[in-house]
């Protein structure tokens, strides 16, 4: 019974971080478009970079945006 908790806990949890992600780099790429930076949007989009760009997404979607991101994009 224990086991079957903790391991649909796992899966919620590892879920739940993929969601979190997911939106985090679509709002990297809605932040992009607001501050009309081209290199930033190309971040977002390519395929390696996402695993970039999605935590630093979604710690901004949670916390707000680093001053870093807006020296070197904005």
């Amino acid at each position: 019974m224990v086991k079957k908790f903790v391991d649909g806990f796992g899966t919620g949890a590892l879920l739940a971080l993929a969601i979190l992600l997911a939106i985090g780099d679509i709002y990297w790429i809605y932040t992009s478009l607001r501050i009309g930076s081209f290199f930033m949007f190309l971040i977002g989009v390519l395929g390696p970079t996402i695993l970039i760009s999605a935590p630093v997404g979604a710690f901004a979607l949670i916390f707000g945006w680093p001053a870093w991101i807006y020296s070197i994009f904005g």
